[in-house]
C-alpha cells in the first residue's frame, strides 16, 4: 500500500489531514544487518586495540633492544678490559720472573765469589806460614782448604775442584816435610829448601791452572747460560 498516496487523500474527498510518522510506520532492520554492523565495530574496535598493543610492544622491543646493545657495548669494554688488564698480569709476571731470574743469578755469583775467596785465603794463609808458622796452624789451613771441595763441585765444574785438590795435596806434601822436621828425619835446612821447592809448585799451580779454570765463573756474565 501506498501510504504517501493515502496520506495526501484529503485533497481529493476533503478530508482531513492525516499525519504518517515514518518513523513509527518505517520497516525494522533485519537482524542481519544489525549482526554484520555490530560486527565490523567489533572489528575496528579490536583492530585498534591490536594496534595500540602492537605499538606498545614494537616500543617495548626497541627499548629493550637500545638496553641490549647498551650492554653489548658494556660488555665489550668490560672484556677489552679485562684483556688489558691480563695483558698487564702477564706482563707483570714475566717482569716478577726476570727479576727472580736476575736474583738467583747474583745470589749465585755471590756465593761462588765467598767460595772462591775463601779458598783463596786458606790458601794465602797456608802460603806464608809455611817458614814461620808451626803445625797445627798449618794442617788447619789445609783442613779449611780440603773442606771446600764440596761447595765447589756444586758451584763450579769437576776440572775446578780436581784444581784445588791439587793444590791441597801439596798442601799435604808441605806438612809431611814438616813432620819430618819435626821428628828430626830431617834438618831445619833440608826442611826449608824442599819447602820452597813445593811452595814454589804449588803457587804456580794456584796462579797458572786453578785461577784460570775459575776465573770464567767469577763474571756475571758466566750465568746468562741459566
Amino acid at each position: 500500500m501506498d501510504f504517501n498516496a493515502l496520506a495526501n487523500a484529503h485533497d481529493a474527498f476533503n478530508l482531513p489531514q492525516i499525519v504518517i510518522l515514518n518513523d513509527t510506520l518505517k520497516a525494522p532492520e533485519s537482524s542481519w544487518n544489525t549482526f554484520l554492523t555490530d560486527w565490523v565495530k567489533a572489528i575496528g574496535i579490536g583492530s585498534l586495540i591490536t594496534g595500540v598493543l602492537m605499538y606498545r610492544v614494537a616500543r617495548g622491543q626497541l627499548k629493550i633492544s637500545k638496553y641490549q646493545h647498551i650492554l653489548g657495548r658494556n660488555q665489550l669494554k668490560l672484556t677489552r678490559a679485562q684483556f688489558r688488564l691480563a695483558e698487564e698480569q702477564a706482563n707483570v709476571s714475566k717482569e716478577q720472573k726476570e727479576i727472580a731470574k736476575q736474583k738467583l743469578k747474583l745470589e749465585l755469583f755471590q756465593v761462588r765469589y765467598e767460595c772462591h775467596k775463601q779458598f783463596k785465603d786458606f790458601y794465602n794463609e797456608f802460603r806464608t806460614g809455611v817458614f814461620d808458622k808451626d803445625f797445627n796452624f798449618l794442617y788447619e789451613k789445609q783442613s779449611q782448604c780440603s773442606s771446600m771441595y764440596d761447595d765447589m763441585d756444586v758451584l763450579f765444574v769437576l776440572e775446578v775442584r780436581l784444581s784445588a785438590l791439587k793444590i791441597t795435596n801439596i798442601m799435604i806434601e808441605i806438612l809431611n816435610l814438616k813432620t819430618k822436621e819435626i821428628k828430626g828425619e830431617i834438618s831445619n835446612d833440608n826442611y826449608g829448601q824442599e819447602a820452597l821447592v813445593k811452595l814454589q809448585e804449588m803457587s804456580n799451580f794456584f796462579v797458572f791452572d786453578y785461577q784460570e779454570k775459575i776465573k770464567t765463573f767469577l763474571k756475571f756474565e758466566s750465568l746468562d747460560a741459566l
